[in-house]
């Protein structure tokens, strides 16, 4: 006995359906994956502090400043990996965390995850930076950025300390700058940035 016309049509109908959501499923990955390896803004860093900040840096330690957008979901990982670089740094790196505070935010969403995962950990300074004042006095862009400066503000490493956008573990960002506290020889000392915008107070948080 043939098959109704109709079955045909159901099994065909069946099978399009399929293809078009394992396509989706396929193209939504790569998408994720594209967005997790793209790189931010590596913006301009001096070579050195600039004077009007050299009182941030440590007079005997290296400092690590750390910029961070407050509603960059990404920069939860970045927060993570510089608790276990300067566990790893054993004492001898001078931490501070910068938490941009645009005009548009209010108090909660400058204080969100990240101020408050930064916070958790005693030895790491966080301050506001109010309408990105700091970030664009050093040249930086990009939530996750961290600048390391010796005592006489030379800078010692440029970049992010994350692999790709909400990544722990370790990269060579990471390395090279507990290398460089350690006194070892790096295996570089610029890496890409991967986070969100810092200068995007304009951008509804839920968009970043």
């Amino acid at each position: 006995m043939r098959p109704h016309l109709a079955t045909y049509r159901s099994v065909f109908l069946a099978s399009g359906l399929l293809a078009l959501a394992t396509g989706a499923t396929v193209g939504g990955f790569a998408l994720l994956a594209r967005h997790q390896s793209r790189a931010g803004d590596s913006g301009k860093p001096a070579h050195a502090c600039p004077s009007a900040y050299a009182s941030l840096l440590h007079p005997e330690l290296p400092t690590l400043l750390l910029f961070a957008h407050p509603q960059c979901p990404c920069t939860i990982a970045t927060i993570a990996e510089l608790e276990r670089v300067a566990a790893k740094c054993e004492g001898r790196l001078h931490v501070i965390v910068c938490v941009d505070a645009p005009a548009a935010f209010s108090s909660e969403l400058v204080h969100g995850r990240t101020w408050t995962r930064a916070s958790a950990t005693p030895s790491f300074d966080v301050k506001e930076d109010a309408h990105g004042r700091i970030a664009s006095a050093f040249g930086v862009r990009t939530s996750g950025h961290a600048l390391l400066f010796a005592p006489d503000g030379e800078l010692l490493f440029d970049g992010g300390i994350t692999g790709s956008r909400g990544h722990e573990g370790d990269n060579p960002g990471s390395l090279a700058v507990v290398d460089i506290v350690l006194g070892r020889a790096p295996d570089c000392r610029f890496t890409p940035v991967y986070g969100c915008a810092l200068f995007a107070a304009d951008v509804p948080p839920e968009a970043l």
